[in-house]
């Protein structure tokens, strides 16, 4: 009898299971242009710095079908979770580059004409000795 009862258990297990997957085919099927490959690729894409919205060029549709999809599946839902985290991930990483003093310094004094901050005086910016000479002998014709 008990062995009745366990065949019974795995057989209702396997309907269950069936049935789940039937049901989750036609959600999807209700979810205009929708492929499965899309949750991967909007990661890979957000992975690049790239946002959610610049996705939605990428593949051919409009922005709020994005939303539709994020609203209806959720294996879409959990991807745009992600995306989102690694486009953080991208940036946080390009600002720390921007940050490291081989980089910034070099490219701080080309933007803004090689000035450097005052120690003495934290968020006071001075031009440095060698660009105020050549300051003053701009001024002066030769």
């Amino acid at each position: 009898m008990r062995k009745k009862a366990k065949k019974q258990r795995a057989q209702e297990t396997r309907q269950i299971r069936k049935l789940k997957q039937e049901k989750k085919k036609l959600l999807l099927e209700e979810v205009p242009g929708f492929k499965p490959e899309y949750c991967t690729m909007l990661v890979e894409h957000c992975s690049l710095g790239y946002s959610f919205r610049s996705f939605a060029a990428g593949i051919n549709v409009l922005p709020e079908l994005l939303e539709e999809w994020t609203e209806k599946c959720p294996e879409f839902k959990k991807a745009r979770t992600l995306a989102a985290f690694n486009q953080k991930v991208f940036w946080e990483k390009k600002a720390v580059e921007a940050c490291s003093e081989k980089f910034s310094i070099g490219l701080f004094r080309y933007i803004t004409g090689s000035i450097d901050e005052n120690p003495e005086v934290p968020g006071f910016i001075v031009i440095l000795p060698e660009e105020e000479e050549d300051l003053e002998n701009k001024g002066e014709p030769q």
